[in-house]
């Protein structure tokens, strides 16, 4: 038995190292001869025997900028699971979670949680008294689309986006046909999900209703190596989240013009995890989310002027209770939010544009000593010029009210060469300040909560050299590299204080820097198709505080180097994807001297859709963590082993 066990363990280590190899390999691939290429803005959207791969290119969404969109082959796959999970599992995005059924906060080129924005069809909705979003709640069903801009590209949407946005779209479907689309699945750990979607209507009016729920106990067996000398397998208690939303959109278009309003509910319930420190079961934390959102939006095309106007309404309630604390915390958030805007093509090649936000936030909270309101106003006006058929060019300068008070302008400027007229060969470069407002909690949080905060800000530089083309019959690819580097002025941080409770606090600054890049290649031929995908990224986010000996140490959590790489295989009615991340070493404490071991995921997941009059049925097979890993995303709080999850859909369309 003993020599079996090494002889399978020996067996895991060499196929994770083939994976590693492979993934390396992925992301370092590159065509550095003179190809025939096609327009990189081809929307390149593929059918193999009804399986459906759309993928935008980045150019379509921001020319001037950074930001890629998911594929809506992995919206297929991941339907049943949350962003953080799809994002992580695409992208060089970094999470922090707290485990199954944990918080999971984001991080991107090594900013902090609140420098992301989470928007919902132009509108942030990050929780006002947080200043961030639990991507964890977030099912990927909830949108249509999803699109992540980098740094510069996320001062089109709005301020505070110093890291970048997480743009999530819903969208109609103009047909006179109506579609019903229902699946469940079943996997480890008591986990049961399922969603449905109804569509209808016709070319002028259009509506869509979604229903999803997602039910685990999250009951995985960990292996404790923190609080024995020999370490113990134990089983994760009192870890259940039940959650479920549903959303009802509708849509109204006239000859110039569209009208549209959408509904989202959102429920969750969650038993959160213990610590392995603790190995205290009947902690009995629990925490309660529920959000209510509402927006209208009218768009009017008139003459060479586009017209928007949207109104938001959102909710946001989390109840957190802790009976050995003796903690009752209560808080909800209401935000209501007027957006207008309006874009106008002066000529062919020279576009301006002006949109001003209103955002009202008022907060009730057992933990602020009063009703806190705070309103915030925002002008932004951008000029858009192409110079030749090589050389575009765009400036933008926002102004923000706070209050009574208005701060320094933020401004982005972007240039996009394509270095020869008739090759997608391109070079871009940015500079950009953004600023970010200190959260609610920040500011009026009782005990810890600092009025006299200064608000945050970042001087961005980025460059990036991209290129697409078609080597050959059926083979085509994309590859992109790029530097950053990010100057964050009065960084807010949380820390402990004199007394026996923590404090919010500005340090000095924060310099994050560092390089991407990504290959996606493509292959089609009959009813054959193929897609590799590979990302490298690496990381320096170092703060500069006077007098302070953790001065040019790597910020806790930002690991250095992460990867990804992704291969999708369809053969007629026949798919599969391989998903390979590797995260590295994460440091714990500000000198570095600790730190939580990098880890490397391999996912898998083989599948079949059958179709035929109007009805399709989609049967799927998940293997997440196939080599059983033992890792942590945030230190003492394990992370599940191997998951396997069954997977239903059907579709019906008239």
């Amino acid at each position: 038995m003993m020599a079996s066990g090494k002889i399978c363990k020996r067996i895991g280590k060499t196929l994770n190292f083939m994976s590693f190899t492979l993934l390396v390999l992925f992301n370092f691939i590159f065509f550095p001869f003179q190809l025939n290429c096609q327009d990189i803005t081809h929307n390149d959207t593929v059918k193999i025997s009804e399986v459906i791969i759309s993928r935008k290119n980045t150019k379509e969404l921001r020319p001037f900028y950074s930001g890629v969109p998911i594929d809506s082959s992995a919206f297929q796959i991941s339907n049943n699971k949350s962003i953080a999970n799809l994002i992580s599992e695409n992208t060089n995005i970094s999470f922090k979670s707290y485990g199954s059924g944990g918080a999971a906060t984001i991080s991107i080129r090594g900013t902090g949680a609140g420098h992301t924005r989470l928007d919902w069809n132009g509108i942030s909705i990050n929780n006002p008294m947080l200043g961030q979003s639990d991507f964890s709640l977030i099912p990927v069903s909830a949108a249509d689309e999803i699109s992540i801009l980098y740094g510069s590209s996320s001062m089109i949407n709005g301020n505070g986006g110093i890291g970048g946005i997480i743009s999530l779209e819903t969208k109609p479907v103009w047909s006179d046909e109506s579609s019903v689309s229902v699946s469940a699945g079943a996997g480890s750990f008591g986990n049961y999900s399922g969603t449905a979607a109804i569509r209808t209507g016709n070319m002028h009016f259009q509506s869509c209703t979604k229903a999803f729920f997602n039910n685990s106990e999250n009951d995985f067996r960990y292996l404790n190596t923190e609080t024995d000398a020999t370490p113990s397998w134990e089983t994760m208690k009192e870890n259940r989240v039940r959650s479920s939303g549903l959303i009802q959109e509708m849509y109204y278009r006239g000859e110039k013009s569209l009208l549209s309003a959408r509904i989202w509910y959102q429920s969750a319930n969650r038993e959160l995890p213990y610590s392995m420190l603790t190995r205290q079961p009947g902690l009995h934390e629990k925490q309660n989310d529920e959000s209510f959102r509402t927006m209208v939006s009218y768009n009017l095309k008139q003459g060479k002027s586009d017209i928007s106007l949207t109104g938001a309404w959102l909710t946001d309630n989390l109840d957190y209770l802790n009976n050995l604390a003796s903690i009752d915390s209560r808080n909800r958030a209401e935000t209501m939010v007027i957006k207008a805007g309006i874009e106008n093509n002066i000529t062919h090649d020279f576009k301006i544009s002006f949109s001003i936000n209103e955002e009202l936030n008022i907060i009730k909270s057992n933990n602020y000593e009063n009703i806190i309101s705070r309103n915030i106003a925002t002008l932004t006006g951008s000029a858009e010029k192409s110079f030749s058929k090589q050389i575009r060019a765009i400036i933008l300068f926002r102004e923000i009210l706070d209050k009574e008070t208005l701060l320094i302008p933020d401004f982005s400027a972007g240039v996009h060469y394509r270095i020869m007229e008739d090759k997608d060969f391109v070079l871009k470069a940015s500079v950009s300040r953004n600023s970010k407002i200190p959260s609610l909690n920040d500011l009026y949080w009782y005990p810890g909560g600092n009025r006299d905060l200064k608000n945050e800000y970042a001087t961005q530089y980025e460059m990036a050299y991209e290129m697409a083309g078609k080597p050959a019959g059926g083979l085509s690819y994309y590859f992109d590299i790029e530097g950053f580097r990010y100057n964050i002025q009065n960084m807010v941080l949380w820390r402990p204080g004199a007394n026996s409770y923590w404090t919010a606090d500005n340090i000095q600054n924060v310099n994050s820097s560092g390089i991407e890049t990504s290959l996606r290649l493509i292959y089609k031929v009959n009813h054959f198709y193929s897609r590799l995908n590979g990302g490298y990224s690496y990381t320096r986010a170092v703060s500069h505080t006077d007098g302070n000996a953790s001065s040019n140490f790597q910020m806790a959590y930002i690991p250095v180097s992460q990867a990804y790489s992704s291969l999708f295989i369809s053969l007629g009615k026949f798919y599969s994807v391989w998903n390979c991340n590797l995260t590295g070493r994460r440091y714990l404490t500000s000198d570095n001297s600790h730190y939580l071991h990098g880890y490397l995921l391999n996912n898998i997941t083989a599948g079949a859709k059958l179709a035929g009059r109007g009805r399709s049925f989609d049967v799927s097979f998940s293997a997440d963590n196939i080599f059983n890993q033992s890792y942590q995303a945030i230190a003492h709080y394990p992370m599940p082993g191997r998951a396997y999850f069954l997977k239903l859909t059907l579709n019906i369309t008239k």
